[in-house]
């Protein structure tokens, strides 16, 4: 991990300080002039020009024990490869998402582990959705994921059951993921995700707006949502029915002003309440990987199969085994030369050969 600056150490000290409100900390983190760390009488005096005497007083006091302090922030980084904050400069500023910076509640810290160039993408699709996902619908989650991590795009989800996994599922192998977490980066919440978490660390990205160590509680992963919505262009909810938390997500997204995707679903399925619900309110209905990359603006060159009939297969493995020459071929396929010749030249147009210069056919 990189040295913090003080203003970072203040940030993350202010960030893992339970029970003082966010306005609190996002006033002296904006307003205070000096090291925050070092001037507990400055920090009382500061709330107390603002009509908050008692929380200048409450925060002094923890300022003036040291050893508190520094174990709070060692603490909170402890889980961390990296801590990127609203105020850090240099390089690492660049690593904070103007798109998360611009809206109105940012995170004060990001704690990050695995690979932070990830935030840079250019292209970033949210996956979220219920945990009670129906099996077509997570399998298709998993598909969208995996065809667009595939093309370049950066899946971004949590890591809950469900459509989540599915998307996790899809994007890892590529390494295209970023999973955000309402706990911190380690341990996870649920334990029981936490192997899944170290393989997402090492491929992809978990991230957190929270130290290490916080346990969530109900409130934290809505809130927790605002994050996945913000990061990325568009926002797909592949399921959730009309109580579900991917409407959190929803909801942030459409007053970031993002697009909004869903899965089409049929009459009576309450897994897809919500989805219907949103596309009668203007989100796109999209059925694929290719669908997805044109909302978002970006190429998808999606590999197709070549089809071969069984002459063309014939052929080619015998040429693939080292029968490279038209008399050998014929001999061995029985072959009359104008049918080979009508194969070869099939097979030349479809990109999987060539002829060289002595005549023999070379595998491409």
């Amino acid at each position: 991990m990189t040295k913090l600056t003080a203003i970072e150490r203040a940030i993350v000290f202010l960030d893992s300080t339970e029970g003082l409100e966010y306005k609190y900390k996002k006033a002296l983190i904006d307003g205070f002039k000096g090291d925050i760390l070092e001037n507990p009488s400055g920090v009382c005096e500061f709330f107390a020009n603002r009509g908050e005497p008692s929380t200048g007083k409450s925060l002094a006091e923890m300022l003036k024990d040291k050893d508190y302090v520094e174990k709070r922030i060692a603490s909170a980084i402890s889980g961390a490869d990296e801590v990127i904050t609203i105020k850090s400069e240099g390089e690492k500023r660049d690593y904070y998402p103007d798109a998360l910076r611009e809206t109105p509640v940012p995170p004060l810290a990001l704690y990050l582990k695995g690979n932070a160039e990830l935030l840079k993408a250019e292209h970033k699709i949210s996956l979220v959705g219920s945990r009670k996902t129906l099996p077509q619908y997570l399998s298709a989650t998993e598909k969208l994921a995996k065809e667009l991590a595939e093309n370049g795009a950066t899946v971004v989800t949590g890591i809950a059951d469900g459509a989540d996994s599915a998307a996790i599922k899809g994007a890892l192998p590529s390494g295209r993921l970023i999973s955000v977490q309402a706990s911190g980066v380690y341990p996870i919440s649920p334990p029981s995700k936490q192997n899944l978490a170290d393989e997402i660390a090492r491929n992809g990205l978990l991230m957190s707006e929270n130290p290490s160590g916080y346990s969530p509680r109900a409130f934290s992963y809505p809130v927790r949502n605002r994050i996945i919505a913000a990061l990325s262009e568009v926002t797909f909810i592949a399921s959730g029915n009309k109580n579900s938390g991917a409407r959190y997500t929803a909801d942030y997204a459409n007053d970031y002003g993002r697009e909004i995707a869903c899965f089409p679903y049929g009459l009576g399925v309450a897994s897809g309440e919500l989805c219907k619900s949103l596309v009668k309110n203007g989100a796109a209905m999209i059925e694929n990987a290719e669908e997805a990359a044109f909302l978002m603006r970006m190429s998808f060159g999606k590999k197709t199969e070549i089809q071969l009939n069984d002459v063309e297969k014939s052929v080619y493995k015998s040429i693939k085994s080292g029968i490279n020459s038209t008399d050998a071929l014929i001999e061995k396929l029985g072959l009359k030369i104008y049918d080979l010749l009508a194969v070869t030249v099939s097979l030349e147009m479809k990109g999987l050969l060539t002829k060289c210069s002595d005549g023999k056919y070379e595998i491409t």
